[in-house]
């Protein structure tokens, strides 16, 4: 992800983002590229929804953390991959708790029926 990360830097630099923030959506988007095993740009919001709750489910991280997570894919699908974010915003993401947590969970099963 050297190219990608070095223009997503690049980016953030542009943007105005404090270096404590670069750092974090650099270190986000590592994360997810690994999860993966592949380069973002390879990956869409099936993968970006399932890398979202797979933190939430199974790392079970703060909800600070998911919300820096969505941010940095959004900054580097819009800003650096040049493509537009089609996916919503999740609904109550910075009161997450366990019934929102289903609620979510039952729609994003719906669409993949």
């Amino acid at each position: 992800m050297g190219k990608l990360r070095e223009q997503m830097k690049g980016e953030l630099e542009l943007k105005g983002l404090s270096p404590n923030t670069q750092e974090i959506y650099l270190r986000q988007v590592s994360q997810f590229s690994r999860h993966f095993r592949r380069s973002p740009c390879y990956l869409g919001e099936k993968d970006i929804k399932e890398y979202l709750l797979y933190l939430i489910r199974e790392k079970k991280v703060s909800t600070s953390t998911v919300n820096q997570c969505y941010h940095a894919l959004k900054f580097l699908y819009e800003k650096t991959l040049n493509r537009a974010w089609v996916m919503a915003r999740f609904p109550g993401l910075k009161v997450l708790n366990n019934s929102l947590l289903c609620s979510i969970e039952k729609r994003w099963s719906l669409c993949f029926l």
